[in-house]
């Protein structure tokens, strides 16, 4: 079955306030390896901490959100059911990412312009994850990559039809292309449900078996995974994996 895929169009990011996030990053990371970037200048002076499992001139603010779990797919084509989504009339953005961190937190600069921090807390077996959105200040330069997205949101027919779908056809600067799926809105099991109706895996699934459908270049996790495996160089892979 193919599933309908309506348009989503981008809001301004809501934010919960929340006392217990003001850990800050001042130490400069890793340097990438020399690429286009673009670059912005230092906004402040701020007292050093960890962010994650990464040092990075970032503070994050008292605003933050637990956002819900995600299960998100990278795969170079659409699989069958989902290859009617029209991108002529979706929403339409470009994002700046922060390169030299690892696949637990992403920093990103949305529309080019609004600083956000998400960082994992949780992984599941499968590739499930909970993330958490907290809105920044940088401290320091950084390099960034830019990343053209074109995203859709489907509805999956019942029993299916309280998850999220966003189908997304995203660029990055470097011309690296790729289909990402994200399952969201539900828990881990009932995203698993989803990802198996629309993989066609049935309902008792492996991450072995998902991996055999993705293929050898498919993969599962959020942008920052993404960036680890289409951006970065290989040193920096393995830096990151220490």
């Amino acid at each position: 079955a193919r599933f309908a895929c309506s348009e989503i169009k981008g809001s301004p990011t809501r934010a919960t306030p929340r006392h217990d996030d003001a850990s800050v990053a001042h130490a400069i990371a890793p340097t990438p390896t020399p690429r286009t970037v673009r670059k912005h200048s230092p906004l402040g002076l701020l007292p050093r901490a960890l962010l994650g499992s990464h040092q990075w001139p970032f503070a994050a603010a008292t605003r933050a959100r637990t956002m819900s779990w995600e299960l998100r797919l990278w795969l170079p084509t659409l699989p069958e059911s989902l290859r009617d989504v029209d991108f002529s009339k979706v929403e339409r953005r470009t994002d700046l990412y922060a390169l030299g961190l690892g696949d637990d937190v992403g920093v990103k600069r949305r529309n080019g312009t609004d600083l956000e921090i998400k960082r994992r807390e949780k992984r599941k077996k499968r590739g499930a994850e909970k993330w958490r959105k907290t809105k920044v200040e940088a401290t320091e330069e950084a390099t960034w990559i830019s990343c053209e997205k074109q995203r859709a949101k489907c509805t999956l027919p019942p029993p299916h039809d309280n998850i999220k779908v966003e189908v997304a056809d995203v660029r990055f600067e470097n011309g690296v292309s790729s289909k990402s799926v994200a399952f969201e809105k539900g828990k881990p099991h009932e995203l698993y449900a989803a990802c198996g109706s629309v993989m066609g895996l049935g309902e008792d699934w492996t991450a072995d078996d998902l991996q055999g459908a993705l293929g050898p270049a498919g993969f599962v996790g959020g942008y920052p995974t993404a960036l680890l495996r289409f951006v970065s160089s290989p040193d920096e892979r393995t830096n990151n994996d220490r």
